[in-house]
């Protein structure tokens, strides 16, 4: 039943009932970041943009992620 789903998600039984299942996770999907990861708190900012820069560092973004939470 679950290569079935790579297609359609709705498999139907003999009898006339349908099943649902969930997809299968793209495997060339990024892995899952921290939102500290996300926002750049030990980078910079995000991707590094800011990084040096007054009012950017780690203290001023960790302030920002418990403001957020």
């Amino acid at each position: 039943m679950s290569a079935a789903c790579d297609v359609n998600c709705m498999v139907r039984e003999e009898d006339g009932s349908a099943a649902y299942i969930l997809k299968r996770p793209n495997r060339d999907m990024p892995k899952p970041r921290s939102l500290e990861e996300v926002i750049g708190v030990y980078t910079g900012g995000p991707g590094g943009r800011h990084h040096g820069e007054p009012d950017h560092s780690p203290q001023k973004y960790l302030e920002f992620l418990d403001f957020i939470k």
